[in-house]
């Protein structure tokens, strides 16, 4: 906004929000007033050639908080907060080992506070970056691959999950590379004992894997119902009617990306990664289940 478009009706806003600001308790603030906006300064709003205006604005650097709540709050984090909160890394051992990423003499290096942070934290997340499953020529991981859904690409893995379709429980987990179909994965996640199988579009066609891996059970995913000549409204309302059981296996990757923080991978190769999985979709199981499970303690009890 420049300063001749500044309107009456937002000067008088500004006013009542001053006026306002003066009838609190007074704050020990020491400020400074400048006729003429010097260049480089920066302002909130700035009100130096407005024919409304008879206060003028100050600078965001003219105002220095030595008192009051605000004072002592900054005080405190640079007399005991941050200096604690060194103090207790020093003694974790997170210094050192940062130290050593770095490739120094820990004696050589200063323990000062302000050099540590503005010196060497660069580095240091460069090192973290590197153990955290980067290697050296800044090649991507050969065992995991990229693949486009809708208009974003995505680089990793992709997980594969059975549901009981009756108390949401996980049964089977899976992992591969992003560019590999589900449809490929359907036999890893059958256990045999299904009566019925449910999935979407991305299972159909896979009646003879279903007939191997789950003999009880016919298949019920969802079937393609268009295509670019033609569409079938009754086959939209099949799936539709199967979708209402196939749900619940959404709510289980709810759980995973929100509830547990799965929402990237962690570590270099497939393996590694289907381990923290297995961990996460266990964890995901007792969520689940917490109410039966808090309720058995009482049953045993009465």
């Amino acid at each position: 906004m420049s300063a001749t478009s500044v309107s009456r009706r937002r000067f008088l806003a500004t006013v009542a929000s001053t006026a306002a600001v003066a009838c609190l308790p007074s704050l020990p603030v020491v400020a400074e007033t400048k006729r003429k906006a010097a260049k480089g300064k920066a302002y909130l709003m700035d009100l130096t050639r407005s024919k409304h205006a008879k206060l003028r604005t100050l600078p965001l650097d003219a105002v220095t908080v030595t008192g009051g709540f605000w004072g002592n709050r900054i005080a405190i984090n640079r007399t005991a907060c941050i200096p604690a909160v060194y103090q207790q890394e020093v003694e974790n051992g997170r210094v050192l080992n940062f130290q050593r990423m770095h490739g120094k003499d820990p004696a050589s290096l200063s323990t000062d506070v302000h050099s540590l942070r503005h010196e060497r934290t660069p580095k240091f997340t460069n090192g973290l970056k590197a153990r955290a499953g980067r290697n050296k020529s800044g090649e991507r991981d050969p065992e995991m691959h990229q693949v486009r859904k809708g208009k974003q690409w995505y680089f990793g893995i992709k997980a594969h999950v059975g549901v009981d379709a009756g108390t949401k429980l996980i049964h089977s987990v899976a992992a591969t590379a992003a560019n590999v179909a589900d449809s490929r994965m359907l036999g890893e996640l059958l256990h045999g004992e299904e009566t019925d199988v449910w999935g979407d579009q991305a299972y159909q066609g896979q009646t003879e894997i279903i007939r191997q891996h789950a003999p009880k059970a016919p298949g019920r995913t969802n079937r393609r119902w268009r295509t670019k000549l033609k569409s079938y409204p009754e086959v939209r309302e099949e799936n539709r009617v199967k979708s209402k059981t196939r749900w619940r296996v959404e709510h289980v990757f709810a759980l995973v990306k929100l509830k547990f923080g799965f929402i990237k991978v962690r570590y270099r190769g497939v393996a590694r990664n289907l381990n923290r999985l297995a961990t996460t979709c266990a964890l995901v199981n007792l969520v689940t289940a917490r109410k039966h499970l808090l309720a058995v303690p009482a049953q045993s009890c009465a």
